[in-house]
């Protein structure tokens, strides 16, 4: 009996989790024409939202590079710190600078989105549902007439230039 208790309180979890085409299309209608050349080579995510605060990652979309981890306050509308601790563990210099970590944070915060990341030819990856997840679509930068895209993760066509990933 616990055990179908345990399946049953499972399977409603699980369907509380299923993203619908109708969202799926909302974000498309929503992102399909917008300019994401601001974020060209970057990836940037939201790590943790706690109350007040949201931790970011920042880093170049290629290359494989250590990240930027920075902390933004909700209330007071700005970064309150930016730790470089994997670079400096690496001794790297900075690939960005304050400003443009300023920039990306500020320009990401318009977006309604939980992970984006724009590669050197323009295709753009993004997560709108979850923190913490890897990108959900990907739109791609030129027409393709591939079902399926294979770029970290495997995509299968959805409408136009979008993808889903499987």
């Amino acid at each position: 009996m616990k055990s179908l208790y345990l399946l049953s309180l499972f399977f409603i979890m699980s369907c509380q989790n299923v993203i619908k085409n109708d969202d799926i299309d909302t974000v498309i209608n929503k992102y399909d024409k917008t300019d994401f050349s601001l974020f060209e080579n970057t990836f940037i995510g939201i790590r943790e939202r706690n109350g007040n605060e949201i931790v970011y990652i920042i880093e170049k979309a290629e290359g494989h590079l250590p990240v930027y981890f920075v902390k933004y306050s909700v209330s007071k509308g700005s970064v309150i710190d930016i730790n470089k601790t994997a670079l400096e563990e690496k001794s790297m210099e900075d690939y960005f600078t304050s400003k443009e970590i300023y920039s990306i944070i500020e320009n990401f915060r318009e977006l309604d989105l939980s992970l984006l990341k724009v590669d050197k030819e323009g295709n753009v990856f993004m997560n709108p549902f979850k923190i913490n997840e890897p990108a959900i679509l990907l739109r791609l930068a030129s027409p393709s007439a591939n079902k399926e895209v294979r770029k970290g993760y495997v995509y299968n066509h959805y409408k136009n230039n979008w993808y889903i990933r499987r």
